[in-house]
């Protein structure tokens, strides 16, 4: 082809893709981290098992995440186990020397949680036992995303279902629920928010 005349458009083609290290449009947010609270006693059984279907699921949908593991004072391999695992992956390990309940745990796991947070984070909290479905973090995320600055994800809602879980503690459960009818919800995410006084 012959050179562009004098006074002619000469059109830019880019690609649509950003290159790797670029900024990206302004409009783009930094990617949200998960941090994940997990309060844990005696619960070698399944926290091992646990930690690695996060860990995969984390890295199948993209999502740069940590793992804070609030071990309560347990008589088992409990902490070893998430020691192990943090040579592989992100988990800080905090624990009380001894069992302070459920509460006290998740009380103090939230506070490491929230000393690490940024803005746009957001926070999971879920049992250790290997009982959660850590793929449905995404589908809380999204939510959160959407404007939620908290969802419950519980297993008593319509359309939901009980899996891996002991048949007394099934009926553990059930008993509490008629025992105590503001129950706790299971999994819960929420986006981080910093409040300044005045």
């Amino acid at each position: 082809m012959g050179e562009a005349q004098a006074g002619g458009t000469e059109l830019s083609r880019q690609s649509p893709t950003t290159a790797p290290g670029a900024d990206g449009p302004p409009w783009r947010t930094t990617a949200a981290r998960v941090l994940v609270v997990l309060p844990a006693y005696n619960e070698e059984q399944g926290l091992g098992v646990l930690l690695r279907r996060l860990d995969q699921s984390m890295h199948e949908d993209g999502f740069p995440y940590q793992i804070i593991v609030v071990d309560d004072g347990s008589r088992d391999a409990t902490a070893r186990i998430a020691a192990d695992h943090a040579r592989h992956m992100p988990i800080q390990v905090e624990r009380h020397e001894v069992n302070q309940g459920l509460g006290a745990t998740i009380r103090d796991g939230l506070r490491v949680a929230v000393s690490l947070a940024r803005d746009e984070d957001v926070i999971v909290v879920m049992d250790a036992d290997n009982t959660h479905t850590p793929g449905l973090i995404r589908n809380m995320i999204r939510v959160v995303r959407e404007g939620a600055d908290v969802v419950i994800a519980s297993r008593y809602q319509s359309g939901s279902y009980i899996r891996g879980v002991p048949l007394h503690r099934k009926l553990l459960s059930l008993g509490a629920r008629f025992l105590f009818p503001a129950r706790c919800t299971p999994s819960q995410a929420r986006r981080t928010r910093r409040r300044t006084s005045d």
